[in-house]
């Protein structure tokens, strides 16, 4: 399943009120564990907040 999918169908559930199915999620851990073996563990080193204000809108861009 790839992310786009996933954020759709998280979106179109959350409009719906409805929990999402989880079949779909032990095949993409297995997949994550594949990916990053051998990899050691994500570090964040550092961490950036920009704020931004467009036509009015203020928003908060976060920067890992």
């Amino acid at each position: 399943m790839k992310r786009r999918d996933l954020l759709q169908k998280i979106g179109m559930a959350s409009l719906a009120g409805i929990a999402m199915p989880s079949a779909g999620h032990a095949a993409e851990g297995s997949n994550y564990e594949r990916a990053t073996k051998g990899l050691p563990p994500l570090k964040i080193t550092k961490v950036k907040a920009i704020a931004t204000c467009p036509h009015g809108i203020e928003l908060i861009v976060v920067k890992v």
